[in-house]
């Protein structure tokens, strides 16, 4: 995933964020992309309602105001707590074959926590 903003995007108001609500007072992205990016994401299957809810929370960080924190040399970094919350609740999780329970599987797609 890439990240949305760059030197010529402030965050603004923009509604209709449905996946990522939370950031429609102040959001660096726009609906169309949280749109796009959504409905491109492969279906999750044994997933609890928290781990959903935790994975909803990391795919919105392009509409971040913040992003600049946590997006460094084009790496999405999370903090440990975070990272180690999101593999316990997603532990039964999985995409394809391809079960998160595996810490392999898990963490190979993660940039080092902070």
């Amino acid at each position: 995933m890439l990240i949305f903003s760059d030197g010529d995007r402030y965050a603004k108001p923009e509604g209709g964020l449905v996946n990522c609500s939370w950031y429609s007072n102040q959001a660096c992205c726009k609906r169309t992309e949280v749109t796009s990016v959504f409905s491109n994401i492969e279906p999750l299957h044994s997933a609890t309602r928290s781990c959903r809810n935790q994975l909803n929370y990391l795919m919105c960080y392009f509409c971040s105001p913040n992003q600049h924190l946590w997006f460094i040399n084009q790496k999405l970094r999370v903090c440990a707590k975070y990272c180690n919350s999101l593999y316990e609740e997603c532990l039964t999780a999985g995409v394809g074959t391809r079960i998160f329970g595996k810490c392999a599987l898990f963490t190979r797609f993660q940039s080092p926590p902070l």
